[in-house]
């Protein structure tokens, strides 16, 4: 057998639900942040972060401006 994949848990990152709607609501929160904005900003970048057509820095801009 030939390896040809190898997965392992940076930080916990794999193992959690990731930046859900509970932690993006007390970012929105802490940052005086619009909520369903940021929400509505999420579910548009998201995708994209995802598929490699936006860099991290460009999603985060977007979606907190």
């Amino acid at each position: 057998m030939t390896i040809t994949h190898l997965f392992f848990d940076v930080g916990g990152v794999l193992g959690t639900n990731g930046w859900d709607r509970e932690q993006r609501s007390a970012a929105a929160t802490h940052f005086g942040l619009d909520r369903a904005e940021l929400d509505d900003r999420h579910d548009d970048a998201i995708g994209m972060l995802e598929e490699g057509r936006m860099r991290l820095d460009e999603c985060l801009r977007n979606t907190a401006l």
